[in-house]
């Protein structure tokens, strides 16, 4: 998703759903990413450090009830720790990735999908064409799971606090 994109669906996952954090996981190369979506989204988002190497990173993302991303590293970690997850795929196969039951994969809407090209001569990109309204409403299946989970559950680290929802590339 463009940033325009992750930046207003970040702040539309923080009004729909006021008691959720939502949280910007990345690396180093996507701190001025983060900075630009943390604008669009306004008040309440939380960027956390992107110079702190992958073990933090792993940390970070440990602490998710829900994370957000694209085909990438985030993804991988959140797969590894057994996250719910929604993946957006353009130019990468989404039936290479297996989500174990735990999410959903949200496919561009272009007839060149996937092409693994590093770079694209197409006017309108596939990142572009991923329905972002598809993304809130696996997020919305999962925040109703998450709440399913947990009622009655004892407070603690996946107990009955605030959701957490990260957004990784």
């Amino acid at each position: 998703l463009p940033v325009r994109q992750q930046g207003e669906l970040a702040r539309t996952v923080m009004d729909e759903f006021p008691n959720t954090n939502v949280i910007l996981l990345g690396g180093r190369e996507d701190a001025a990413r983060n900075k630009e979506i943390a604008a669009i989204a306004g008040p309440g988002i939380i960027e956390t450090p992107t110079e702190d190497g992958l073990r933090k990173r792993i940390l970070y993302t440990d602490l998710a009830d829900a994370v957000v991303t694209g085909d990438s590293l985030g993804m991988h970690i959140a797969i590894a720790l057994r996250k719910q997850i929604v993946v957006w795929f353009g130019v990468t196969c989404p039936q290479e990735i297996d989500l174990y039951g735990r999410g959903d994969k949200i496919l561009a809407r272009v007839n060149c999908s996937p092409c693994w090209k590093r770079a694209c001569d197409m006017e309108v990109k596939c990142y572009d064409m991923v329905d972002r309204g598809e993304v809130l409403g696996s997020l919305r299946r999962i925040h109703g799971t998450w709440l399913a989970e947990r009622a009655g559950a004892p407070a603690g680290r996946h107990g009955a606090g605030a959701p957490h929802a990260y957004f990784s590339r």
